[in-house]
């Protein structure tokens, strides 16, 4: 009788890491097949790849890699320095946003000087004209 209980055991020991062997995996066969779900990600993450991401401009005959964050920033410049009075405007917001209430130099805005204060009085006037016209 020993030979009949031997054949009805399994060849192996089913426990715990050891499945039964008509449910285990194939060789070469993956436990999940589409594999693991692609992280989605948030603005904030799109927004620094493509800010960061470089591309080729061309200034006169040089033509070099910078980031798309500096080509729009050198853009922006360009034309406020041509004159175009929303991209001065945006700059000096910028500025004001980015270096804050103090300056390069150490001062403050508390510090500025009478003739500091004539020119940024002078240059509110024309805007406020300009917007009035």
């Amino acid at each position: 009788m020993t030979d009949d209980s031997e054949d009805l055991k399994p060849k192996y020991e089913v426990g715990y890491k050891k499945p039964p062997a008509q449910t285990r995996f194939k060789p070469g066969q993956s436990g999940n097949a589409k594999g693991r779900k692609e992280k989605s990600r948030d603005l904030k993450t799109d927004l620094y790849n493509e800010l960061y991401g470089t591309i080729r401009i061309r200034e006169g005959e040089r033509e070099y890699k910078v980031t798309r964050q500096q080509a729009l920033i050198k853009s922006l410049i360009a034309r406020a320095i041509k004159g175009d009075h929303r991209a001065t405007d945006k700059l000096l917001v910028l500025i004001a946003r980015v270096i804050g209430s103090e300056g390069s130099d150490g001062r403050t805005a508390a510090e500025i000087s009478a003739a500091d204060k004539e020119i940024l009085a002078s240059y509110f006037q024309r805007q406020l004209e300009e917007k009035k016209s």
